[in-house]
């Protein structure tokens, strides 16, 4: 039977899921209450990852964890970037296309930016998506 490799944790959860398990060594009482601070800290990283990724790796109640981040000052679960993007094509071009094209950007926390094109020439829509990857939109 082969070995599953164990997930790749990155490594803001890894210092979190150390001061985590300090305290778990440190505790007086048995069923002592997770400290604010470190829940603070495990609500933050729900910011940029899965409150079910951060709960496993903390071994903590998803649910608990849940309450933390909703009550945490920005309250939300991943904190979002995109914002709303005006394109319009050169004023030189007279030609007008028909085509029409989707453009999907990932992001490296996983989220996608979806884009509808519609009447531009694909060296616009390519030049669109250069501009975007870069971050100049």
């Amino acid at each position: 039977m082969k070995k599953q490799n164990p997930e790749i944790i990155p490594a803001k959860i890894l210092r979190v899921q150390k001061n985590f398990e300090r305290w778990r060594t440190e505790k007086r009482r048995k069923r002592a209450p997770i400290p604010l601070k470190l829940w603070t800290a495990a609500a933050k990283l729900c910011k940029s990852y899965s409150i079910h990724r951060v709960s496993k790796a903390l071994r903590v109640d998803p649910a608990k964890l849940k309450d933390h981040v909703e009550k945490s000052p920005r309250g939300t679960q991943k904190s979002s970037r995109s914002a709303f993007v005006e394109w319009s094509p050169p004023a030189g071009n007279l030609s007008v296309s028909a085509a029409e094209y989707i453009v999907e950007l990932a992001d490296r926390e996983g989220g996608v930016q979806r884009i509808h094109v519609r009447g531009a020439h694909i060296a616009e829509v390519a030049a669109l998506s250069r501009e975007l990857r870069s971050g100049g939109g």
